[in-house]
């Protein structure tokens, strides 16, 4: 990407063209940067430069969640403001749609503990899925950009966000359509063998179970290259599962570490509103969910999605610099874009 400062795109040069990085003898030796005054040497064996929310260098678990946060406080107006831009489209075309067909939702068994409820519900809530994964995608792309400045300490706008973003859009839905079509299609199949020959079917499903785990691991940062790097859609999810296959357990322990902490954080926005709007159910005994939980529902996970898109997209953005700074030596450039000294990339490959 040319408007971060930095050079993004993948070794190799032109966009969709991806080898294996090849150092050159021609790459200067890299020399520790001078330590700040008093004598702080910071994270590893010498100073790295920090010209934004995380050092250039391979980075700790520590510092990617933390990083997560800080380009949020660093630049809350593109972050905030663009997550509720799509938030708030998403959450009004669900409620447009609830209002449309005024749905309501026969109970057939009590509530869980969870909240929820053990009927047709969560089938019917498939169009505010589908709108909120396209809704994300686009979200998605455009803090990508907001990362890649941030990393570098570069101002970031709500406009320089949609510049970059707007191009791509696109190539983002078509991403997250190919990552549904590739989730989906394994369970598919599953569940026709689970109908056709039961025992067979049964032992498969226990055999899709880490199929779905590694795709949604390996594809997860087919955002990052597709923003940054200018590849196509194809290229983009090629180029995700080439990065997470170096590092697999370790991006995977961090993945779901992300989405364990974004669960909290969703579940302790979400489920006081949802139990409110769930009153009349423990109070009069009604057997029906009106219009107005659904959209209670809706508003309230407009909200819990707004506070934390952000960071999960931050946290996937940095976990790719990370990735490419372990292995391609990403670090080097960011530092030269920054014009700052240079510090060797081999301190965590």
């Amino acid at each position: 990407m040319t408007d971060s400062g930095g050079d993004w795109t993948s070794p190799g040069g032109a966009p969709g063209s991806w080898q294996p990085p090849t150092y050159a003898p021609s790459y200067p030796q890299a020399q520790p940067a001078p330590a700040p005054p008093g004598g702080w040497q910071g994270w590893g064996p010498a100073w790295s430069p920090m010209p934004g929310v995380v050092p250039l260098r391979p980075l700790g678990v520590g510092e990617i969640l933390d990083g997560g946060v800080k380009v949020i406080r660093r630049y809350p107006r593109p972050t905030l403001a663009l997550s509720a831009a799509v938030s708030t489209v998403v959450a009004l075309i669900n409620i447009a749609f609830i209002l449309v067909f005024q749905r309501t939702q026969t109970l057939s068994t009590t509530t869980t503990t969870d909240g929820s409820f053990s009927s047709s519900y969560d089938a019917s809530s498939l169009p505010g899925t589908v709108l909120n994964v396209l809704g994300g995608a686009v979200l998605t792309g455009a803090l990508v950009t907001v990362v890649s400045r941030a990393v570098l300490g570069k101002p970031a706008t709500v406009r320089d966000a949609w510049t970059a973003t707007r191009p791509r859009l696109w190539a983002l839905l078509g991403v997250a359509f190919m990552k549904g079509v590739i989730f989906v299609v394994p369970i598919a199949v599953v569940v026709v063998l689970v109908l056709a020959v039961s025992p067979i079917g049964l032992l498969l499903l226990v055999a899709v179970l880490p199929l779905e785990v590694w795709l949604w691991c390996t594809l997860a940062l087919a955002p990052a290259p597709l923003v940054l790097e200018r590849v196509g859609v194809f290229a983009a999810l090629r180029r995700s599962r080439v990065l997470v296959m170096r590092s697999f357990w370790r991006t995977f322990l961090l993945l779901t570490l992300c989405w364990l902490i974004t669960t909290l954080l969703a579940s302790i926005l979400v489920i006081p509103v949802v139990l409110v709007a769930e009153l009349p159910l423990f109070t009069t005994g009604a057997t029906t969910l009106g219009t107005t939980f659904f959209v209670v529902s809706a508003i309230a996970g407009g909200i819990a999605q707004t506070l934390i898109a952000p960071y999960s997209a931050g946290f996937r953005a940095l976990l790719y610099v990370d990735l490419r700074m372990r292995t391609e030596g990403l670090d080097v450039a960011l530092q030269s874009a920054a014009a700052l000294p240079s510090t060797s990339a081999a301190t965590g490959a």
